[in-house]
Formats: C-alpha cells, structure tokens, sequence
C-alpha cells in the first residue's frame, strides 16, 4: 500500500496547478480531479471493469485504474495488473496449476520451507516445475505437488482411478500422506487394485522426492468416505470417516471386518505408516448416519478426533449420547448430539469423550493445552437423523481436558433457515499461529451480510443455550473467501474478503511457524493478488494463496 500512497501523493502534485483552479468533469473511463475548497477533495482514477483493464494495449508502467469488478484498485508494474488491497497489511501472493477441465485443492500440509499440495483434476493439469510437468486422466484422479514457500512447484504426482482425495499430511521425516475415495479400481502408478463396493478408500505414503512408498485400500460393498489422515512419532497412521454395512481394512485377512450398527457409522482406524499394514479399528454408531470428519495427534502422541454424531458414540468403555434437561422458557426438551469429541493416548485407548450439542466438528486442533473445534453448514451426511437448519460456521474451545465450553462462536451468512444444499457456508478452515491467535476462514454462497461476533452462551449441562450476540457484519458478493483473524478469547482483530467475485470454495487452511498463512481451494474467475494474478483456465480451477505481513 505504501506505493500506493507514493504514487497518489506524486499524481496529486502533478496536477497540483490544475486542481486549485478546475474541475475536471470526466467520462467513466477518464481520471476526476476534484477542485481544492470543495466538500469531495480527491482523485478519482480511470473506473473499469475487469475485461477492459485486460484489453489495454501497452499500459505504462504506474498505471492506475479501479477495476469495478472486483471494487479493487489497480497497478500495473511492468508486467501485469496488481490489486492493491484495501486497507490490508498482507501481501497476498499465490499459485496455480493449468487445468484443462475441473480441478480443485483440497488439503495442504506445510514441513519446514515446503507446502504440499493435495487436489483432484479432470482430462489435464500442467505444474510450473523446471521442465514443466502434465499429468492426464481419462476421469478423475488425485494429483499431489510440492512447492516452496514462494510458490515454485518441484515435483507433481498423480493417482488415478476416479479418485479424490480429502486430506494429506506430513510425518516427522517430511514423509508425504494423503486418503480419499476412488470408484471401481484405483492406480498408484504403480499399483493397480480393483474396489470392493461403490466407494471405496485410499491411502498412500511418498518421500518428500516424490517417490512412492506404497499405497493401500480397503471399504465395504456401500459407498464409503475417508475425510482426514494423521500421523504420530509411533509409526502410527490414523484414518477416519464413515462406513455403512461391513468394512474390511485388512484385504480379507482376519481382524480387519468391521459391521456398522445400522446407517453410515463412525470409523478411526489404525495402520503402520512405515508399511501400511492394519494394526486395529474402532468404529460406533446406532441407527442414524454418523461420521468422522477431523483428527489431530498432539506432541506425546495423543490422537485427538472429532465427527458428527446423533444419538450415541462409543469408544472403548467411554460412551455418550442424547438427554432430557430444561432449558428457561423452553421446558423439557430432548437434546441429541451433534457432534463428539474425542482424545486417545499413545495405545490407541479412548481416554476422554465428551458431546458437542452444537457445533457438530469438521476441524479440530490441539494448540496450548486448548482443542479447538470448527465446522460448517456440511453436507457430509443428510438423512432425518441430520436435517440440518443452521446457516452458519462455528467453533468451539476447549480446554485440553474437555472441561467446559470456554466460548462458542457463530459465523452468520444469512437471516433465514436454509438446507444443506442451499447452506450460505459452504465449506470452513481455520489454525492458530505462535501467538495464540485463531485464523479462521470461510467461503460462503450467495451475497448477503456476513456475521463475525461472539454469540454469548449459558451453559446447561452440555447444551451451549443461545443467551445474546454480538453482531460485526460484513457485506460480500457472490461466493466470498473471507478470513476473520481473533485474539485467544475470540475478540475480533481483524477481516479480509480475499475473493470478490465468481465462484470459489476454500477447502483448508494453515499457519506456518512464521505465522504465514496458506489456504488451498478452487475458483472460477481470474483474480489479482498483491504480486501474483491467479488465472481461470475454465471451470474450477485449483488456487494456493499466501499471507504475510
């Protein structure tokens, strides 16, 4: 911003004659010098929109224009149009891959000075490595790519086979983990294995060159989901999602069958990152659609897990479910769950478990002796057991021993009830850097206001019972990136919208030890950043964008 400023301060001495004596009245592509002694002092710069910025013909370098696209200030330095955002201390840079039909980033995972990158294309997708690398798919399949911190791309690899991946990881070593799901048969390249049902899943290890250590399936005979892989310092690679009927982990060996207890149940299961063999499984449920959605394993190798649940989780001898309280003015009322929480030690034994009425859990990090809890408007599970009415993102803090709610949060996107198809938050991510504080990140569908206060809560039992909110409201457009950053006790800091215009989703988020944000996601319009513009090539594109300060 501050070339900005430079650039504004010289333009207005340039004109300074013309300014104390006229008043240029310009068309909408023209500069407006507003005279000195009038109530409107400033500078309007030239006002268009985004295709004709991109059809200037040799624009001078320190062109300024507003693009009314995306309500962005504009400056070209040489090379291409930068947006100056407003107000932002970030510089925003990024990097994309080239996709020929729909891509899209799914998860990263950050080791050191490297990122990695977790995604699915469909027909071709070509990386900025030197040489540059394509890789081809005749469906859809898993594509895996390390960068640097700056964006330069090393190496990118592929899995086919319909596959699409949730989740990747690092271990201690810079060893690379990523599951999914594929249809029908799956190719590690190498390694070709036929599914067993309609959905299956998948899991694979690479060195941090690239290299494919082994790869690895199983599932039932129903469609099956895998949402998020971790690793400890034990050797142990921990996976979990739903499952419905009978679920093999062990490629029909004994010890691997497990049977749901009617709908999709919960599964954590348990492997050996080295070799990718099963160790053991722990899943639960009763008659509605359960699920595990997050894990995190903390520095003494505690697995820390969190789903979406309705009436009942059991793991080990430790085991909730729904109850009858009263609540002031509402009477007796049953409470279900909508969500668990729940941490096992380093013997993969259930130590503590602990309900979430609401919110149900999509995210979950350990930082501080606190776990932290997001989630989103989710379409995960549907059924009359999950008929979800919220319209909103929310988090939740915890101390480390599950004891008490230390605040709730919920992130407004509309005013009226909405589906799960139709849920204005679509997807959600957040972490929290060396400081302690929480960086959280949204994308939203349709325009609308946007709500980033603390909702107050009583606590009655479990049940976090809305008392008052506090309403900070922020205005988008179409499909909003936007990221909220809060102090420990959740007092708003800070806001950015990232993306003004087309459709996005944002599918995660992380803070590197020098407090560099990274997020992953996809787009479908061409956008600037401070230093870098990420380009649609049609369709959904894959995006990864970095902030720092």
């Amino acid at each position: 911003m501050k070339k900005v400023f430079i650039y504004f301060i010289s333009l207005v001495l340039s004109f300074g004659s013309i300014a104390q004596s006229t008043l240029i009245t310009p068309g909408d592509n023209q500069p407006n010098i507003i005279a000195s002694g009038t109530n409107n002092g400033g500078i309007t710069p030239p006002r268009m929109t985004s295709a004709q910025i991109a059809a200037i013909v040799a624009p001078v370098e320190g062109s300024i224009v507003y693009d009314t696209d995306i309500n962005c200030l504009r400056l070209f330095d040489g090379i291409s149009w930068k947006c100056q955002s407003e107000n932002s201390d970030y510089v925003i840079s990024g990097q994309n891959p080239y996709g020929i039909g729909n891509d899209e980033a799914r998860d990263l995972a950050i080791f050191g000075e490297f990122v990695y990158v977790v995604g699915y294309f469909e027909n071709s997708i070509s990386f900025s490595t030197v040489p540059s690398t394509t890789l081809t798919t005749t469906n859809k399949s898993t594509y895996i790519a390390k960068y640097s911190k700056d964006g330069f791309c090393y190496w990118a690899k592929k899995i086919d086979g319909n596959a699409v991946p949730n989740s990747i990881t690092t271990d201690e070593n810079g060893n690379v983990y990523v599951g999914g799901s594929f249809l029908t048969a799956i190719n590690f390249n190498p390694g070709f294995e036929l599914g067993i049902g309609f959905r299956d899943l998948y899991i694979a290890k690479y060195t941090s060159s690239g290299s494919l250590l082994w790869g690895k399936t199983f599932g039932s005979t129903q469609a099956d989901s895998l949402f998020d892989v971790a690793v400890d310092r034990l050797e142990n690679l921990y996976v979990t999602g739903n499952f419905k009927s009978t679920i093999d982990f062990n490629g029909s060996q004994a010890g691997g069958n497990y049977s749901s207890q009617g709908g999709k149940d919960i599964f954590i299961a348990r492997f050996n990152s080295a070799t990718g063999a099963f160790i053991s499984a722990k899943t639960t449920g009763l008659n509605c659609d359960e699920s595990g959605t997050a894990l995190f394993v903390d520095n003494s190798n505690n697995l820390y897990a969190t789903g979406i649940a309705k009436d009942t989780v059991r793991f080990d001898n430790l085991a909730i479910g729904r109850e009858v309280i009263k609540l002031p003015g509402l009477g007796t009322q049953v409470v279900y769950l909508q969500g668990y929480v729940a941490k096992f030690n380093s013997n993969f034994d259930c130590i503590k478990l602990s309900k979430l009425s609401y919110p149900h859990g999509d995210k979950i990090k350990v930082r501080s002796a606190n776990v932290f809890i997001g989630s989103a408007n989710s379409n995960i599970l549907a059924g009359p057991c999950h008929m979800f009415d919220v319209f909103h993102a929310g988090m939740t803090k915890l101390s480390e021993d599950f004891f008490g709610f230390n605040w709730v949060t919920d992130v407004y996107g509309a005013v009226e009830p909405l589906t799960v198809s139709s849920s204005k938050f679509k997807t959600m991510d957040f972490d929290v850097d060396k400081n302690g504080n929480i960086v959280l990140a949204v994308s939203r569908e349709g325009g609308g206001s946007g709500d980033f206060g603390v909702q107050s809560y009583e606590t009655f039992g479990y049940h976090p019972y809305y008392k008052s909110d506090a309403q900070i409201k922020l205005k988008g457009n179409d499909r909003d990136i936007i990221m909220a950053k809060y102090d420990s006790d959740f007092n708003l800091l800070e806001m950015e919208i990232l993306k003004k215009s087309g459709d996005q989703n944002l599918w995660a988020l992380k803070i590197s030890e020098n407090n560099e944000i990274f997020m992953v996601g996809s787009f479908t319009v061409s956008f600037p950043l401070t230093n870098y513009t990420l380009n649609n090539n049609g369709g959904t594109d894959s995006f990864l964008i970095k902030l720092e300060k």
